[in-house]
């Protein structure tokens, strides 16, 4: 019963002791990020920096990546968005949502935009993809201290003639 009890204890603090390392080097490495999510890109888009490594931002905690930032608020978005689009919208009886995929490159240039839902009408899908061509400069998306590509997801919803972010 005693040799039984010392096994259990000896099971226990090794448990112990094995959390205790995990959890230190995981918030050890704040400089090095530990987790990394790319997207493949199924064809060569001109303005990426580098091809082999576009990164799809995660909403992690410490996970030491920073999303690329618009010029502008995601509200503001909206609001100018449904201006372009308001004859459009107001003829519009379906409910659609999708996303549109935004790529922006490591010195903070908007690259590539997709609409991503089919059916969305092609008039509003290329007026959606100027205007965030139009909107100039980003803040390029960072992982750990380096700039990189990085893709934004944007989902939206458009009911009763009003698109939204979800």
């Amino acid at each position: 019963m005693l040799k039984l009890k010392s096994m259990l204890r000896f099971k226990l603090y090794t448990v112990f002791l094995f959390s205790i390392i995990f959890l230190a080097s995981c918030g050890s490495r704040k400089s090095e990020p530990s987790f990394i999510a790319t997207m493949e890109l199924p064809e060569p888009i001109p303005g990426v920096c580098n091809p082999e490594m576009v990164v799809v931002i995660l909403p992690l905690p410490n996970a030491n990546q920073k999303e690329a930032k618009a010029p502008v608020t995601e509200e503001e978005m909206q609001v100018q968005l449904n201006k372009i689009l308001a004859e459009d919208l107001k003829d519009l009886t379906l409910e659609a949502d999708g996303m549109f995929r935004l790529i922006v490159n490591c010195r903070g240039k908007l690259v590539d935009v997709a609409v991503d839902n089919e059916e969305l009408p092609e008039p509003m899908s290329s007026k959606v993809k100027a205007y965030f061509k139009g909107l100039g400069k980003w803040s390029a998306g960072r992982y750990g201290k380096k700039a990189v590509d990085t893709v934004t997801l944007i989902s939206f919803k458009i009911e009763e003639g009003v698109l939204s972010f979800d």
